[in-house]
């Protein structure tokens, strides 16, 4: 069992060079489970989101609150043989929802799914880099609109201990 805590903050482009802000606090569990070769990864996550209102198509420095709660799992499968100083390769398949909550939110409480594939090499402990297709249907602010992605990402994940 793990417990993190973090910090997030985004700019998002508005028009031309100006943008608005978001705060987001979060809390994690991680629970993992090791079935044969297989490890089952369990996160229960909770953010809290200040997203800046933007009036007059400006900032406006005053800030909106909701609450977004995420469920993730990974099932993870080593392609070769783990080893303790690193240089692992390993594949990871998982799905994540998540769902927003609070007074100002109406019509999206579901927030989005992702549904993804990595393939992981771990350098170190401490390093790993990653290599990652998602698919994600996220629902619009509307409350009718969702939204069908598919995203290609890389990633390289330093943990400071």
């Amino acid at each position: 069992m793990e417990v993190t805590l973090g910090l997030a903050h985004f700019r998002f482009f508005m028009i031309d060079e100006k943008t608005s802000g978001e705060w987001r606090p979060w809390q994690e569990l991680k629970i993992a489970d090791q079935l044969g070769k297989f490890k089952l990864i369990h996160h229960f996550s909770v953010e809290q989101h200040f997203n800046e209102l933007v009036k007059n198509n400006e900032p406006s420095n005053e800030y909106q609150f909701n609450w977004r709660f995420r469920y993730r799992f990974d099932l993870r499968f080593p392609v070769i043989k783990e080893k303790e100083n690193g240089h692992n390769l390993f594949v990871l398949v998982g799905d994540e929802v998540m769902i927003n909550a609070g007074n100002k939110i109406t019509y999206y409480y579901f927030d989005q799914n992702r549904l993804y594939a990595r393939l992981n090499y771990e350098i170190n402990k401490k390093m790993s880099l990653q290599l990652q297709y998602t698919n994600v249907w996220q629902q619009q602010s509307n409350g009718f609109t969702l939204l069908d992605l598919n995203v290609l990402r890389f990633n390289i994940n330093h943990t400071i201990s």
